[in-house]
């Protein structure tokens, strides 16, 4: 079976929050700036927001996507990627417990699953 649709669940996670832009942030302050994220805080009233914008997503669903293409006619065998995702989104999605407890069935699960299509690296089921 080919995984080639999809993606509800993936693409309301990646457009639900409007990016800041840097050059006029309003009153959000970046307090962290690193390869992986942006960490932005914004008081309001007594109570501070904090908010994290994840860097390289577009960049990594196009290398996952390429990677896909290439895959196709190749077998399963050692050595091969099922995909790729944030590292929030890792977590978020319970993978990292998952693993940690070798939930294969629930891992399974995720990376079958047509909604996040778009990390896969490789066609098929698993």
């Amino acid at each position: 079976m080919t995984v080639n649709r999809g993606g509800a669940k993936l693409d309301h996670w990646l457009t639900c929050e409007q990016q800041i832009d840097p050059a006029n942030p309003g009153d959000w302050v970046m307090t962290e700036d690193n390869e992986s994220y942006r960490r932005w805080e914004c008081y309001i009233g007594d109570m501070i927001v904090q908010r994290t914008e994840h860097k390289g997503t577009a960049q990594l669903l196009k290398d996952n996507h390429e990677a896909m293409a290439d895959s196709a006619g190749q077998r399963w065998g050692d050595g091969k990627v099922i995909g790729s995702m944030p590292p929030n989104l890792y977590f978020q999605l319970g993978l990292g417990e998952a693993n940690k407890q070798r939930d294969l069935g629930y891992v399974r699960k995720i990376w079958n699953d047509s909604d996040y299509a778009k990390l896969r690296k490789f066609r098929g089921r698993i």
